[in-house]
C-alpha cells in the first residue's frame, strides 16, 4: 500500500494527490467498520466506495472484484435475508432515474422487450419523484448528457437475483444485485 501511495505521490498534481489519500482514507475506513449486519445500509450512502464497488462491478475488474468480495458477500447476505417473503410478493411499480449519454439509451432502446442485465448492484426506488430527483435535467450540466426515468414492473413471485427493500430508507430505496 505505501508503495502504491508514494507512485501516486510521483504521478500527481497535489490537490488530485490529495482527493486520492482522502479515498484511499475512507475506503480504509469502511473496511475497518466492515460489518456483516450493517454493509448494505453503508453501501446505500454516497460514498467513494459505493462508486468505486460498482465501477469495479460494472468494468468486470477481477481485482477489485477480489478485493471487495467479503464486503459483496456481506450485501448479497443481507439483501437475501431482507428479501419479501412469499406471501409479500405481487407486481409492483420502481423506478430508476438517472443521466446518461445519448448513446447509451440509444443502445438500451435498441433492446426493448429483451432481458438486460445490469453487472453491479442496482439502486431504484417506490418513489417517482425520487427518481426524477436522481434524473436531475441533463441539459444542465452536460450537453450529451439526457435526464432518464425508467419505469420497471417488477414480478416479485419470479425466481431472481436477491434484492430488497430497504426500511427506513429516505430514498424509498429497492436494491438489486448484481446480474439482475
Amino acid at each position: 500500500m505505501q508503495k502504491f501511495q508514494l507512485e501516486l505521490d510521483e504521478l500527481l498534481p497535489d490537490d488530485s494527490k490529495a482527493k486520492e489519500v482522502t479515498k484511499t482514507n475512507l475506503l480504509r475506513e469502511f473496511w475497518i467498520n466492515c460489518q456483516p449486519e450493517n454493509d448494505l445500509i453503508r453501501y446505500t450512502e454516497a460514498t467513494v466506495f459505493h462508486r468505486t464497488l460498482n465501477l469495479s462491478l460494472r468494468q468486470r475488474r477481477l481485482d477489485n472484484i477480489y478485493y471487495y468480495r467479503q464486503i459483496i458477500i456481506n450485501i448479497m447476505h443481507c439483501l437475501r435475508q431482507s428479501q419479501p417473503a412469499e406471501e409479500d410478493r405481487a407486481l409492483v411499480t420502481i423506478y430508476r432515474g438517472e443521466q446518461m449519454t445519448v448513446f447509451e439509451l440509444d443502445k438500451l432502446m435498441k433492446r426493448v422487450g429483451e432481458v438486460v442485465t445490469v453487472a453491479s448492484f442496482f439502486s431504484t426506488s417506490f418513489s417517482f419523484k425520487v427518481a426524477q430527483i436522481f434524473a436531475g435535467n441533463g441539459s444542465d450540466n452536460d450537453l450529451h448528457m439526457i435526464s432518464v426515468i425508467f419505469e420497471i414492473q417488477l414480478d416479485t413471485a419470479r425466481p431472481m437475483r436477491p434484492y430488497a427493500p430497504i426500511n427506513g430508507s429516505e430514498e424509498d430505496e429497492v436494491i438489486f444485485s448484481p446480474g439482475t
